[in-house]
């Protein structure tokens, strides 16, 4: 049912996209088709399509003046369009929150805030960080980021209370979807409850290394003028980024090797000066007694 009444190609229901105040010709420049844990998405900037950051379409500057993405859609009859709004390497996933999209203009407001890496950070172990870089996957074809790490935690639990699941990122085949009963199965479960308090007990899914802070920082009505079955939405970045984290390796291993060695010297210096000084002493004293 859902591939014969929802789209899986942008041009059916996308009817304008403007970037910067730009109007942008072509969606499917812009927008790559997935089937995913939510249902059919049409993705921009993400690491599921493209090598790196600097290969992505959609980019800005702080000396950009506008900084904004507007989306204007055709209304369907059977379905709703819902935005979520993501770092890179992220995907939507069943506990992502989401902004409906609907026929009254709406403005979402964010703010980015980027992190970069040292080279070195790399190379210190994941307990030691506490984030995992994309290259760090156990997902084949896919990077690592924390929604594809709760996607597939959820999945596992799924299949152990009730012996199927409703999407998997290891296994796109439908052997082990859920049916009606099984759906049932899940919902008298608590799924969401257990799979938040495993993740939070286990510490099971790590940020991503690469991860930009988005913080939302409000909506607002705007009058624009469209048609009665189209659907309006716009994102924009509030200010642009003045602060950018970088998270760097403070001591190496041949610091700590350097300073336990300083440490060392020193002390077998200040053991040897001592043994001396006992010596003199002693020796002073055996000549007072003979001499």
């Amino acid at each position: 049912m859902r591939r014969e009444l929802f789209a899986m190609v942008c041009t059916e229901f996308f009817e304008e996209i403007y970037f910067s105040e730009k109007l942008l010709p072509d969606c499917e420049q812009i927008f790559k088709f997935h089937e995913l844990e939510v249902g059919y998405c049409f993705l921009a900037n993400n690491l599921l399509d493209y090598k790196n950051i600097n290969e992505m379409p959609l980019r800005y500057s702080s000396l950009d003046k506008y900084r904004n993405l507007r989306l204007i859609l055709r209304s369907g009859l059977v379905y709703r369009y819902d935005l979520y709004i993501n770092s890179p390497e992220d995907l939507p996933y069943f506990n992502a929150v989401s902004y409906t999209i609907t026929g009254e203009p709406t403005v979402h407001s964010f703010n980015a805030e980027e992190i970069y890496n040292n080279e070195d950070v790399i190379y210190e172990p994941v307990s030691q960080r506490m984030c995992k870089f994309p290259s760090e996957t156990t997902t084949p074809g896919m990077s690592y980021s924390f929604s594809i790490c709760m996607s597939n935690t959820r999945s596992k639990i799924e299949m152990e209370i009730c012996n199927c699941t409703l999407f998997s990122h290891f296994d796109r085949s439908s052997k082990n979807y859920c049916g009606v009963d099984q759906i049932a199965c899940l919902d008298a479960g608590n799924l969401a409850g257990k799979v938040k308090d495993y993740v939070g007990f286990n510490m099971a899914c790590l940020p991503s290394c690469m991860e930009q802070q988005i913080t939302f920082v409000g909506s607002r009505e705007k009058t624009y003028n469209i048609s009665e079955s189209s659907n309006f939405v716009e994102i924009e970045i509030a200010s642009p980024p003045t602060a950018r984290y970088y998270r760097t390796v403070t001591q190496t291993k041949l610091d700590l090797i350097v300073a336990i060695g300083s440490v060392i010297g020193l002390f077998f210096g200040a053991s040897i000066l001592n043994l001396l000084e006992i010596i003199s002493f002693i020796f002073k004293q055996f000549k007072k007694m003979f001499c």
